[in-house]
């Protein structure tokens, strides 16, 4: 295999992912990744000293790139509603497949799920704050963020296999339902 000079880490990142998608977690192996990307495992250990230091840097990845990023581009948006759907737009755009293997690898893996944990605190924390900011209390706020978060959860993980249209419908109706809300206890 001839090495690519022009590697980065974010390479091993998407193969990593790729394979997660594709095959799980069991499947996601130094050797995997090096075939995927055509690389000999010295490109690896250039850039990673081992499988441990390569998952911190994955979950560092996936975090930002699925929480961080998506979430400070929505909040960016002026209005609430623009807000919610820009949210709802990035949990649609998220890689359910890949987070599905994600959740399942946080339960043989402590810093994966130390990372998944952080990851739903943040969804949630996010989301909450724009029900807030539209009118919701904060114990309804929490309810909302957390009904989302299960929806999105549920979806992921049904053994019919994940429809975006069905989680997008689930969304709107359950951000319909609380803008009703919202509008009932201002009037």
């Amino acid at each position: 295999m001839a090495r690519d000079p022009q590697l980065s880490p974010a390479a091993y990142f998407g193969a990593a992912m790729s394979i997660l998608r594709d095959q799980g977690f069991e499947a996601l192996t130094i050797q995997a990744m090096c075939e995927r990307l055509g690389v000999t495992k010295g490109s690896f250990y250039h850039h990673f000293g081992g499988m441990a230091d390569f998952v911190d840097g994955l979950m560092d990845h996936w975090e930002s790139r699925e929480t961080t990023d998506p979430f400070d581009q929505a909040e960016a948006s002026r209005s609430s509603l623009a807000r919610s759907r820009a949210i709802v737009a990035a949990t649609l755009g998220l890689d359910h497949p890949a987070e599905r293997a994600i959740r399942i690898w946080s339960g043989a893996n402590p810093r994966v799920a130390e990372t998944q944990r952080r990851v739903d605190q943040a969804r949630e924390l996010r989301v909450r704050r724009i029900w807030e900011e539209d009118g919701l209390d904060p114990v309804t706020a929490t309810t909302a963020a957390r009904m989302g978060l299960a929806l999105v959860i549920g979806y992921q993980n049904r053994s019919t296999g994940f429809n975006p249209s069905d989680l997008e419908a689930a969304l709107d109706e359950l951000t319909d339902h609380f803008r009703r809300r919202i509008r009932a206890t201002r009037a």
